[in-house]
């Protein structure tokens, strides 16, 4: 068994066993993650922990949490854990929202319901005013075409 400390959710610190040892018929033991261990992958998944930085709380290496004997229970807990947090984030910001906080209403609209900050342009036709063309034109109704060779 391989211990490692932690700090839980309450600031203790604590023993937890990261891996069951499984003896091989050759080489170094297995390290299978514990039921204990895919608990706290799931719990720093659930606050985004990076793979890496969930590998260096559990004081092992990346290669070893994905190795043929982890990989599925590694990626699943990963897998459980963001989608926990990603739903208690929605929660939260629909919360503030209902509260009536603007920007966040703002947000979620544009991100949920298509909304988009639109800039509205008038434009007013004075049939007074010229055009370049006018202006063009103008300056060249006296000239003659050598005048511009």
């Amino acid at each position: 068994m391989s211990l490692t400390k932690i700090i839980d959710a309450d600031g203790n610190k604590k023993d937890i066993n990261i891996f069951i040892e499984k003896v091989s018929t050759g080489g170094r033991p297995k390290k299978i993650l514990t039921e204990e261990a895919i608990k706290l992958v799931e719990n720093l998944a659930r606050i985004m922990c990076t793979e890496e930085e969930i590998a260096t709380i559990l004081d092992v290496s990346l290669d070893t949490l994905h190795n043929k004997e982890n990989d599925i229970l590694f990626r699943s807990a990963i897998l459980r854990g963001r989608t926990v947090g990603k739903q208690s984030l929605r929660r939260e910001q629909f919360r503030l929202a209902m509260k009536g906080n603007v920007k966040m209403l703002i947000w979620l609209g544009k991100q949920y319901l298509d909304q988009s900050d639109r800039i509205q342009q008038e434009t007013k036709f004075n049939p007074d005013m010229k055009t370049l063309g006018d202006i063009v034109l103008n300056y060249c109704e006296d000239r003659k075409i050598e005048d511009f060779e």
